[in-house]
């Protein structure tokens, strides 16, 4: 009798393919589809021509349910999802945010199915933030399985009442052969006229307070007074972005920042750039910078979340305080006094990355997680 292949119903509640979405995507590409068919749901409005998650999701070839609503909170999801369930032969469920995560809670009980949640991060920039981030993690009580990207956010849970030995820690991870060094002749540089003589320094992500991107902007203006031949870019979209660009202008070197936006190209991206700098005060795992060190980019990160594990701090890349506008000048300014320096350290990064975050092994153990649920069940 042939083996059953099981299915997982994957919820997320974003359109974009940032560093969860892509990680989510490799992964239901990457499982082996004679044991397991990964089933992408993703929560939007009635139409969803601009959806690029779905859209890379329809690219490779995975099964995509548009799950409709017109709020927040919309009870015709859990019809949807239920619905899904029923027509697919769905064994388990898996979710990875908020609205995700109680709408799949919902679903998996009514339909005695078992549940995991993978936690990415929370975000607490306001009141609406801190609220939706404790009820969350009550919430993952009642998930069966719980799988974090840090072993920093496992202790965080299980601060917060979370049963340890149902804690899986699944660090973020990529698909190594998808990022290729090559710097000449590239195209990001040539789009936005950049001359070979510049250093370009970068901050890479969605434009939200957590990310502290006005620390980067007040820290360029620092360095700028220091060294002309310095370009400074910010990568990505997101609600600072007019506050960004006003700060940009108000410290007078708007015409030293690029606002390159949303983008799909980031390995010719990474390949224009010189230098990658987390500045956020909270992370999961930051994929931007696995992708930097892989990508052989020098690296200066803030220590917060699972960053550590990533970097070491003068041996594979540099770590600051969060919050630290004099740190990352005094980070940046080394950088530009001793260039081959760090490109010397981000190529140990780059060895580092490859030997212990490859994406290969994250899906044996994503797919062990899924077993043990599958087990968990018929017995």
């Amino acid at each position: 009798m042939p083996e059953k292949i099981l299915q997982i119903l994957d919820l997320r509640d974003s359109p974009w393919i940032d560093g969860p979405g892509r990680t989510i995507l490799q992964c239901a590409d990457m499982i082996d589809r004679g044991k397991c068919n990964i089933h992408i749901g993703a929560f939007s409005g009635e139409s969803h021509n601009d959806h690029a998650y779905m859209k890379k999701a329809v690219e490779l070839g995975l099964d995509v349910v548009a799950i409709k609503e017109n709020r927040s909170f919309d009870r015709r999801v859990i019809d949807q999802i239920k619905q899904v369930v029923r027509k697919r032969a769905i064994d388990i469920i898996h979710t990875h945010d908020f609205r995700s995560n109680l709408y799949g809670l919902i679903c998996a009980r009514s339909q005695r199915l078992p549940l995991v949640s993978t936690c990415h991060g929370w975000i607490s920039n306001n009141w609406k933030g801190k609220i939706y981030t404790a009820v969350d993690k009550y919430l993952l009580r009642y998930h069966d399985q719980v799988i974090v990207v840090s072993e920093v956010m496992k202790k965080r849970l299980v601060r917060s009442g979370i049963k340890s030995d149902k804690i899986h820690v699944i660090n973020n991870a990529l698909v190594i052969n998808d990022y290729e060094i090559k710097r000449e002749n590239n195209k990001f540089r040539h789009e936005f006229n950049i001359s070979k003589d510049k250093k370009v320094i970068a901050n890479i992500g969605r434009m939200s307070p957590e990310k502290r991107q006005d620390i980067f902007l007040n820290a360029a203006k620092y360095l700028t007074g220091k060294n002309r031949d310095l370009i400074f870019l910010i990568v990505g979209v997101g609600p600072e972005e007019e506050m960004l660009r006003a700060l940009a202008n108000e410290l007078g070197i708007s015409d030293k920042v690029i606002f390159s936006g949303y983008r799909n190209d980031m390995v010719d991206v990474y390949n224009g750039i010189d230098l990658v700098v987390q500045s956020s005060n909270t992370e999961g795992m930051p994929n931007v910078v696995l992708e930097s060190l892989l990508m052989g980019i020098p690296v200066i990160a803030t220590n917060v979340g699972g960053t550590a594990q990533i970097v070491q701090h003068n041996v594979n890349g540099v770590l600051i305080e969060s919050e630290n506008l004099s740190a990352l000048e005094t980070a940046l300014e080394e950088y530009t006094n001793n260039v081959s320096k760090h490109n010397q350290m981000a190529l140990i990064g780059r060895k580092h990355v490859i030997e212990n975050f490859n994406q290969d092994t994250r899906v044996k153990k994503l797919f062990s997680v899924y077993e043990r649920l599958a087990e968990e069940k018929n017995n």
